[in-house]
């Protein structure tokens, strides 16, 4: 799923082995999706839910055998139609949202706390915050900064990754692929074909992804990332305020309720739940 893809001489590159699903002939290039031939899964895409939006947004329903169907939704959203509200916004989200599994994409170019802890500003947030907190949309970004290069001190995180409650993914960053933009490479995985139930049981987590002790070289380096960024997130969530000699006992029961949550959302994150 790629947004802002280039045209013409050095555009973004294309291969013979996936199937491109593009804007429409004629429109300024938003948004497009590779499709591995290989796959095995069915792709079609929906364009009537997205006919207002500008090729600012593709919704796509995947099937793969054995599977529940899933709805890709793949976003672009910057351009506004005359200075008003932006076009991605103009996609027909009710019905979009009506798929019982779906996952949402792409360059919301929105700065919000509710995704960026960071953050000193709010921009652009409100379309997204409302559909978040309406469908109970699970926010998989992991606080790490999205872009790279000159101007980017800032922990800037603009290009989101949104699910329905009954679908988990394992999420990650691929800091070290280049590709010629300064937004990082997001790499992401469905988990449990068949999906879940909103609201499931989760009575443990599988850590072993993060031990890297007697692996391959690459396997451990991959490994030892992922066990620094469960850490990293686990120490965003709890901040600086931490217990002393002249905590209460309200203090350290609040302490004891904030280590439980971080750790869970920690371990829901970045471990493969059971």
């Amino acid at each position: 799923m790629i947004q802002e893809p280039t045209t013409g001489r050095g555009s973004t590159a294309r291969h013979d082995s996936f199937r491109w699903i593009k804007e429409e002939v004629g429109k300024p290039a938003r948004c497009w999706t590779a499709v591995n031939k290989a796959s095995g899964c069915r792709v079609t895409e929906l364009r009537e839910k997205t006919k207002e939006s500008g090729n600012c947004v593709q919704v796509l329903q995947v099937i793969r055998e054995g599977d529940e169907p899933l709805t890709l939704v793949n976003v672009y959203d910057q351009t506004s139609r005359g200075g008003g509200e932006r076009l991605a916004w103009q996609a027909e989200w009710g019905s979009i949202m009506r798929a019982p599994r779906v996952v949402i994409a792409g360059d919301m170019n929105a700065h919000s706390e509710r995704w960026n802890p960071h953050t000193k500003e709010r921009v652009n947030a409100q379309f997204w915050e409302g559909l978040v907190e309406e469908h109970e949309l699970v926010i998989w970004n992991s606080g790490e900064g999205m872009r790279a290069g000159p101007g980017t001190e800032k922990t800037s995180i603009i290009d989101l990754t949104l699910s329905s409650p009954a679908v988990a993914l394992n999420w990650c960053l691929l800091q070290e692929k280049a590709t010629g933009s300064d937004h990082e490479v997001i790499m992401w995985e469905v988990l449990g074909g068949k999906g879940g139930e909103p609201g499931k049981t989760v009575t443990g987590w599988d850590i072993s992804g993060w031990e890297g002790r007697g692996k391959e070289e690459e396997e451990r380096k991959k490994a030892e990332e992922k066990a620094r960024r469960a850490e990293d997130m686990f120490r965003q969530l709890m901040g600086d305020t931490w217990l002393d000699d002249e905590s209460t006992k309200e203090q350290i029961s609040g302490m004891a309720d904030r280590l439980r949550a971080a750790m869970t959302e920690t371990l829901d994150r970045h471990a493969v739940q059971k």
